[in-house]
């Protein structure tokens, strides 16, 4: 069957699903005594033993016409993983069994959660479960591990601190690549494709940092031969300085950068940002979920015309996109703190880039940094996305085009059904309104400075609020 390994997810709602658990049997149970433990095979594929009427599979050529047959697995075979994932599986289904913290397995390496009152016996457990079932002496322990700081699977578990970190290893690595790069000299596409890969997959405990991967991936666009170098963009050498710079508080700060636990487990959206945009204006509809129930808490409509977008299409998605990020904005003034939002819409690429954070439109960079610096201020995070088609959208279109049908912000809100939800007008707030005008595309971000003027001025609007 195919190989499914469990993911840094998996494990982290496997601690979370034991706690609760655990709490449910005792409720006034002390968790600084809950532990995460793993035992490692020594050896792993070497545990195979192959049928010697079966061994000559097995064989390969090697140098001076000699022949290598191994008589038991060996690294390198593609085909041992899948005899090995039998191993693997059978472990997951007895440890399951057997073991109160439902206990997992990635490869050869078998770990759980449990209270420290166990740890002794859940590891016996699994430890006999592998002798069992692949021979005597098989388990690692010099490699075996217990505490409330562990690392897994490249991850960093902090139980002290219920964060998810990246292993110091891991960590290491991730920041040589980075921080050996000269910002001021050409670089050749494989370096180009390496930052590129540890940003994507850190960016799971930096999700702040997710509007941010787009400047570093546009660098490769067209570029050819991995060897040859090209200058770095403005845009992916600030974007790289910003990873350097969240590398460092991820080691110096994890309480505060790593990403805690809780946020891996699924939670309803408290709230609802309902938008359309125009090349010329944007409207947003606010809701609160009661149970069943969204009950508006209000509107808006604003022109964009400065943003001299004009007939031009290609700015649609950015349009869209914007009128989410200032969606979010209303809920700040509203005074929603740490929340889950979804967001409604029509378009689907502006659905995507708000709740992935990965826009693949240069225009839209100024708006993610908008929103990041929300997110990391106020909580609130655009989690969930539910598509509206053209005709289902009428509410916050008839907003977003005002001028056009004559209206005004009220009497539009009158014709939605809502004539007595309040009217949010975000341009009569110094801060909401210098958070409109850091929007725009065309305030440019083409060097440090820049970036730096623009971080500055969002920050500052944002404290205000």
């Amino acid at each position: 069957g195919s190989i499914t390994h469990p993911t840094i997810v998996d494990v982290v709602l496997m601690i979370l699903d034991t706690i609760d658990k655990l709490r449910a049997e005792d409720p006034e149970l002390n968790l600084n005594e809950l532990q995460f433990w793993k035992v490692d095979v020594s050896g792993a594929f070497t545990w195979l033993d192959f049928r010697p009427s079966d061994v000559h599979c097995m064989a390969q050529e090697m140098a001076n016409d000699r022949i290598f047959i191994s008589l038991v697995g060996v690294f390198g075979a593609s085909i041992l993983s899948f005899a090995f994932n039998v191993i693997t599986k059978a472990f997951r289904y007895e440890m399951k069994k057997v073991t109160c913290g439902g206990a997992d397995i990635y490869a050869d390496d078998g770990f759980e959660c449990c209270m420290l009152k166990d740890l002794k016996k859940e590891m016996g457990t699994a430890c006999t479960i592998f002798e069992k079932t692949i021979g005597e002496d098989c388990i690692n322990k010099e490699k075996n591990l217990s505490g409330r700081i562990v690392d897994v699977i490249g991850w960093k578990l902090n139980l002290d601190l219920m964060v998810v970190s990246i292993s110091e290893k891991n960590l290491m690595k991730a920041m040589l690549c980075l921080f050996s790069i000269d910002l001021s000299k050409e670089i050749t596409l494989v370096q180009v494709q390496r930052v590129s890969s540890y940003c994507s997959r850190y960016v799971m405990i930096l999700e702040v940092m997710a509007p941010f991967l787009a400047c570093i991936h546009r660098l490769m666009t067209g570029k050819v031969g991995f060897l040859g170098t090209f200058p770095i963009s403005f845009e992916a050498a600030w974007a790289i300085k910003m990873w350097r710079a969240v590398f460092y508080l991820l080691v110096v700060d994890e309480k505060h950068y790593g990403r805690p636990m809780e946020s891996f487990r699924p939670r309803p959206p408290d709230y609802i940002v309902e938008s359309d945009g125009s090349l010329e204006g944007v409207g947003i509809m606010l809701y609160k979920i009661q149970g069943t129930l969204e009950t508006c808490k209000g509107g808006s409509g604003l022109s964009i015309k400065e943003y001299g977008f004009g007939k031009d299409s290609s700015f649609q998605n950015t349009s869209e996109y914007i009128g989410m990020v200032l969606g979010v904005v209303a809920l700040v003034k509203m005074g929603v703190r740490d929340a889950d939002v979804l967001i409604r819409g029509d378009s689907t690429t502006a659905l995507s880039w708000v709740t992935e954070g990965r826009m693949s439109g240069v225009h839209a960079i100024n708006a993610a940094v908008v929103v990041t610096a929300l997110y990391i201020r106020f909580g609130i995070r655009p989690r969930y996305a539910t598509f509206l088609s053209g005709v289902n959208n009428h509410k916050c279109d008839r907003l977003s085009r005002l001028e056009e049908k004559g209206l005004t912000v009220k009497q539009a809100m009158i014709q939605n059904g809502y004539g007595e939800a309040p009217i949010f007008d975000l341009r009569d707030n110094e801060s909401t309104d210098t958070l409109i005008r850091m929007c725009d595309p065309k305030v440019k971000i083409e060097h440090e400075d820049d970036f730096t003027a623009l971080w500055q001025t969002v920050r500052g609007a944002i404290e205000s609020l």
